[in-house]
């Protein structure tokens, strides 16, 4: 989940099932980046 606070904060939320053996950043890095930015409603 990646949301966008009012003052231009980006809070994102990864939550991963099981290990991440073998993972690198770059992939977890695309993987989040997959997901829309929603704007807060705050």
């Amino acid at each position: 989940m990646r949301t966008l606070w009012p003052n231009g904060q980006l809070m994102e939320y990864v939550n991963l099932n099981g290990a991440n053996y073998g993972l690198r950043d770059e992939d977890l890095e695309r993987f989040i980046q997959s997901f829309p930015i929603n704007a807060s409603e705050v």
